[in-house]
């Protein structure tokens, strides 16, 4: 701990903890050279309507990319309420580059 001049305590930085971009970076890069592919692929014509459920193919492709993603990047996501029926609007407001996945 450092003394700052106001007498209070301040804590040393923290390091980033380089060892992390160790096994996350080439996660995400095979995440990203198997899954852009993919998802272009859910959106040809053809495949682009298809429906599997109630879900279309290019929803489901698109949200698990996402979730992978996320999982790859080691985000922990909190859901509070349900999802409303369509139809609605909703309005984000991003900090940051890592929410648009979510």
């Amino acid at each position: 701990m450092n003394a700052d001049p106001s007498g209070l305590r301040v804590a040393a930085p923290v390091s980033l903890q380089p060892w992390r971009y160790v096994y996350r970076l080439p996660l995400v890069l095979l995440l990203t050279l198997i899954g852009v592919p993919v998802l272009l692929l859910s959106q040809l014509p053809g495949l682009r309507t298809l429906e599997i459920g109630d879900e279309r193919l290019r929803c489901r492709v698109q949200r698990g990319y996402a979730r992978l993603l996320v999982a790859a990047l080691g985000m922990r996501l909190k859901v509070i309420g349900e999802q409303p029926r369509p139809p609605y609007l909703l309005v984000a407001n991003h900090i940051s580059w890592f929410d648009i996945p979510l």
